[in-house]
């Protein structure tokens, strides 16, 4: 779900929360499938100070091994679909595309260039 989440962001051009850790398995229809080494990746994030975490819905079993102290400072929240980790990391779209701008630019340019061979 992290590289879905960064390839989302790279083409829409909405920014990412920077507080959240995430991890996930994700399907080509937009499932989000457990993994494995939850307590590690949520001790690291914790390690990291990142205090949001995002993970499959069918690993909610396995916080019963995170230590409580750990679970006292964390925010996890479960996903089982991608539009779930969407609208919980991206950030609002920008008012105009960077690459509506420059595109504007190089009609414009293109148009002025088109005038001056005339």
């Amino acid at each position: 779900i992290t590289l879905a989440t960064a390839l989302i962001s790279a083409f829409t051009e909405q920014k990412i929360r920077s507080s959240y850790a995430m991890t996930g398995e994700l399907t080509l229809r937009g499932h989000v499938l457990p993994i494995g080494g939850v307590v590690e990746k949520v001790m690291a994030a914790r390690r990291q100070k990142i205090t949001n975490i995002i993970l499959p819905k069918d690993n909610q079993k396995d916080i019963i091994d995170i230590p409580k102290p750990v679970l006292r400072d964390i925010t996890i929240q479960f996903v089982s679909e991608m539009q779930d980790v969407i609208d919980l990391v991206l950030l609002d779209p920008p008012e105009q595309r960077q690459r509506d701008i420059d595109a504007e630019a190089r009609n414009q340019d293109a148009e002025e260039t088109d005038d001056d061979a005339s």
